[in-house]
Order: structure tokens, then C-alpha cells, then sequence
């Protein structure tokens, strides 16, 4: 009996011994501790794989080549000088050649066809002022201004009032020897900016002018240098360099004020005469361009037009107030100016 209660001791000791080891043995690890695999997302490392980079592709490649820049007139007039001094920042913000092409025939019809013509990928710019529209309404052309779509406003100049040194001295000298009898006047076409302007002068002062159309400005200032006619009116720019060699002398400034490069010469208002003529000149593409390529091209002649050195010192030294328009703007602007027109011109 005495054996049998031993080895039941025995028994009930080694169970013991063997749950504290147990025991021992789990509490070694820490009750937060986990398998890898089965960690909280909270405390998983954050992941080091760098995120996509890749840049949008542009909505619009442009411009995909060079681009020409139509002037429908000759060189040295003031839209080819325009032209010309916008060219510098476009070909910076644009990266391509841009090349100017006077296209002055046939009174500028074969610019405008030029660009009517033109696929309509903004590759083909157009310079010109109210001429368009006055010479699309007025004239037997196949001018169609719905093929023009306006990209930007540049200038809001005006004309002066020139004749050849030696003749007149004052405004109401040159109106008395009107209309003692007819004057020859140099234009650029009746329904062009300066035939018009001098047409609003003639009527202001109760005279009448015998005409002689020239292409553009620089031919009618030669003629008026050589004495082929009497007056001629043209803008600052055009008439710089024959009026610094003395060869013509300006009577008076079709604007509501004075010019700066021009202070000593009167407005034609202040002379007795109620006229002014303001001329805006601005760029043109083929109708049909993406509104992508037109933004592309605002932000680069808004740049060209109100920062570049060229063309802040051509407006400076040409009297020419800068008045930049957008796409959007020159559009309606055109618009309205269509309309004027068409009521003016047509009835």
C-alpha cells in the first residue's frame, strides 16, 4: 500500500514539474510579437518603390516647323517694320525660324490669299491693320474674312500729316493752297488706311484731294521726297529717316493729343481741323487653328508684344502705343470693327 501512495506521488510531481516548464518556456516571448507575415498594417514599413514621374504628353505639337509671317505690303512700310521687330521674341519663345514674306501685290489680295490658303496649323501668321477689312468689304476681291481668325492686337497708332520740306510751313498753309486748288495726295488704295485717313482730312477741311495709290508707305514718301505729289500721311515710323535728313517735314498728327517724338507739331484739331484716325494693326492666322495652338501663340506675342527690347524700342522710337490684345479680345474686337464698317461702307 505504502508503494502504491509513493508512486502516485511520483506521478503528481512530475506533472507538476512539467506545467511550470510550460509555463517558463512561453513566457520568453513577448506577448506583443507576432509572425512577420501577420503584422499589423498600421506598423508594416512604408513602402521606399518611387511613384510614377511620367510627364503628360503635350495636347498640341507646336510648332512642328518653321513659320512665315505674310506682310501684304512691301518692305519698309510700317506693318513690315512691325513684323520685323516682332520676329526676335517669337523665334525665341517658339524655338523655330520664323520668316517674313512681303507679299505687297495687287493691294495686298495675294497676302490674303496666301493665308486663305494656308493649311490651319498656325504655321502661316498675317500682319495687317483695318485695311483687311475695309479692302474685304469695298473692293472686287475674293478677300473672305471668315477665313481669317484674329491671334493678337499689337498697336493703336495714328498717322501725321507729312509733305516735302520747302512747301508748306503750317496746317492752315497747306489748307489754303487746297482749296485754291486741287493737291496731289500719295495713298496707299482708297479703302486702305492712309487713303481713308486722308479722305477724313479732306472732308474736315471742306477740300478735295487728286489721289495716286502707291503699294504702301515707303513708296509714297519716295514720291513725296521727289516732289511726284504734295501730302502724304503715313505713321512716325514709316517717315523717320526722311524726315531726319530733312527731305519731309510733318504739319500735324491725326490723334486727340500730341505725339512725344513729335512735340512740336500740332494735332490736327488744334489747327481747326475735327479729325482724328486711329490705326490698330495686329496678327492673323488661317481660320480653323486649335484653340491649343492659339494659347500656345498668346502667351507668345503677348510676350513679344509688351516685353521684348525689339519691339518696346521700335514702338518707342515710332510714337506707336503698344495695345496688345489676346485671341479671345482681338477676336470680338474684329467683330465689332466688321460691323462698323459694313455700316460705314456698305450701308
Amino acid at each position: 500500500m505504502k508503494r502504491v501512495i509513493s508512486l502516485l506521488l511520483v506521478v503528481v510531481m512530475m506533472m507538476a514539474l512539467v506545467a511550470c516548464g510550460g509555463t517558463k518556456e512561453e513566457s520568453k516571448a513577448p506577448e506583443s510579437q507576432a509572425p512577420a507575415s501577420q503584422a499589423p498594417a498600421s506598423q508594416a514599413p512604408a513602402s521606399t518603390a518611387p511613384e510614377s514621374t511620367a510627364p503628360e504628353a503635350p495636347a498640341v505639337e507646336y510648332p512642328k516647323g518653321d513659320i512665315t509671317f505674310v506682310v501684304p505690303n512691301k518692305a519698309g512700310g510700317g506693318n513690315d517694320l512691325a513684323t520685323r521687330a516682332l520676329i526676335p521674341e517669337l523665334e525665341r519663345s517658339l524655338g523655330v525660324t520664323v520668316v517674313p514674306l512681303n507679299q505687297g501685290e495687287s493691294g495686298g489680295a495675294v497676302a490674303a490669299n496666301t493665308v486663305m490658303t494656308a493649311e490651319p496649323d498656325g504655321t502661316v501668321l498675317y500682319f495687317n491693320s483695318q485695311t483687311l477689312v475695309t479692302t474685304a468689304l469695298t473692293t472686287v476681291t475674293s478677300i473672305d474674312l471668315d477665313q481669317f481668325q484674329p491671334v493678337a492686337q499689337a498697336v493703336e497708332d495714328t498717322g501725321l500729316v507729312f509733305v516735302q520740306a520747302g512747301t508748306w510751313a503750317t496746317m492752315e498753309e497747306f489748307a489754303e493752297a487746297a482749296k485754291a486748288g486741287d493737291l496731289l495726295v500719295a495713298t496707299n488704295g482708297p479703302t486702305a488706311l492712309w487713303g481713308m485717313a486722308a479722305s477724313k482730312l479732306a472732308d474736315a477741311m471742306g477740300v478735295e484731294f487728286e489721289y495716286i495709290a502707291y503699294d504702301s508707305g515707303a513708296p509714297m514718301l519716295t514720291a513725296l521726297a521727289a516732289g511726284e505729289v504734295d501730302m502724304c500721311i503715313v505713321n512716325p515710323a514709316e517717315a523717320s529717316s526722311l524726315v531726319a535728313a530733312g527731305k519731309i517735314v510733318p504739319l500735324a498728327v491725326m490723334s486727340d493729343a500730341r505725339l512725344e517724338a513729335y512735340a512740336d507739331t500740332p494735332t490736327c484739331i488744334e489747327c481747326g481741323f475735327d479729325v482724328t484716325y486711329a490705326v490698330w494693326r495686329g496678327i492673323f492666322t488661317k481660320a480653323g487653328v486649335s484653340e491649343e495652338i492659339l494659347d500656345i501663340l498668346d502667351e507668345a506675342f503677348e510676350k513679344a508684344i509688351t516685353e521684348s527690347p525689339e519691339f518696346t524700342e521700335y514702338a518707342t522710337n515710332a510714337s506707336i502705343p503698344v495695345r496688345y490684345r489676346n485671341h479671345e479680345e482681338f477676336t470680338q474686337f474684329i467683330k465689332d470693327e466688321i460691323a462698323f464698317y459694313e455700316k460705314q461702307l456698305v450701308g
